[in-house]
C-alpha cells in the first residue's frame, strides 16, 4: 500500500510542479494583497448566498453586476485560466485512472 501512495504522490507532485499550478499559487497571492478584489470577491460570496436564500431577482441582478466586474478583472481572469488548467488535470488523471481501473477488471472478468 506504501507504494500506491508513493505513486500517488509524485502524479500530485507532477501537477504542484506544473507551470500552471504555481501560478495559480502566485496569483491566489496577489488577489489576496489587493483589497479591491478581494472585497469584490468577498461581496460575491455574499450576494450569492442571499441569492439562494431569497431567489430575488433584484439580488440576481445585483449578483451578475459583480461577477461581471469580478470576471473582468485582468488578476482574477489569469488566475482562473490558469485554475482551470489545474483541474483540467486533475480531471485527466481521475477519468485515466477510472478507465484503467474499468479495463483491469474487464478484463479480470473475462478469465
Amino acid at each position: 500500500m506504501d507504494m500506491l501512495y508513493q505513486k500517488i504522490a509524485e502524479i500530485i507532485q507532477v501537477i504542484m510542479n506544473s507551470e500552471d499550478y504555481l501560478e495559480c499559487i502566485r496569483y491566489q497571492d496577489e488577489i489576496s494583497n489587493d483589497s479591491f478584489l478581494s472585497s469584490l470577491i468577498d461581496e460575491c460570496k455574499k450576494m450569492q448566498k442571499e441569492y439562494l436564500y431569497t431567489q430575488s431577482d433584484d439580488t440576481y441582478g445585483k449578483l451578475c453586476l459583480l461577477q461581471e466586474q469580478l470576471f473582468s478583472h485582468p488578476i482574477y481572469s489569469i488566475y482562473l485560466r490558469h485554475l482551470d488548467a489545474v483541474n483540467e488535470m486533475i480531471n485527466y488523471v481521475k477519468n485515466e485512472l477510472n478507465l484503467y481501473f474499468d479495463e483491469v477488471m474487464n478484463f479480470s472478468k473475462e478469465d
